[in-house]
């Protein structure tokens, strides 16, 4: 295993917190309840696909195009529009990218997929251990010292 983190916490967060949020959003707008987002993580060799599928209404066609371009939002407020731009630009910095997988509609919500290359140290298959922490504290401060008498649920003495 390399020295770097098994996953790298910024493109993690930018691409999965920018999909789940707009899924959220999304299903919460859809008219089946209740409303659901389903996430899902796969692995294969070194490479991370993330899938975000909500129950929302779906991407309307006229926003399918532009969908992953700077201040495109569903929203009517200013300042949005920038999570998906993001989470593409996130993926590509990685060598990889975001993309609407099927636009849903009126049998289900979008899927949105995202592929983050090199992101694990390891090929798909093979176990990763995240890093021990190291002990905080010596267990074997107490030598020397007398440790205070506690009492177990009975009553009895340890």
């Amino acid at each position: 295993m390399g020295t770097r983190d098994v996953l790298d916490p910024a493109a993690m967060n930018t691409v999965v917190g920018n999909l789940l949020d707009n899924a959220l959003r999304a299903a919460r707008m859809g008219r089946r309840r209740p409303p659901t987002v389903e996430i899902v993580l796969l692995a294969e060799e070194t490479t991370l696909y993330v899938s975000v599928v909500d129950s929302g209404p779906g991407v309307a066609p006229p926003l399918r195009e532009t969908l992953f371009d700077e201040g495109v939002s569903t929203k009517v407020a200013p300042g949005h529009g920038l999570g998906l731009a993001l989470a593409r630009q996130a993926a590509r910095t990685r060598g990889g990218d975001a993309w609407l997988a099927t636009p849903g509609g009126a049998d289900g919500g979008a899927l949105f997929v995202a592929a983050l290359p090199g992101l694990l140290d390891s090929p798909a298959g093979t176990m990763v251990a995240a890093p021990r922490p190291r002990e905080t504290h010596d267990p074997h401060a107490h030598r020397g010292r007398r440790l205070p008498r506690r009492r177990c649920a009975r009553g009895f003495r340890r």
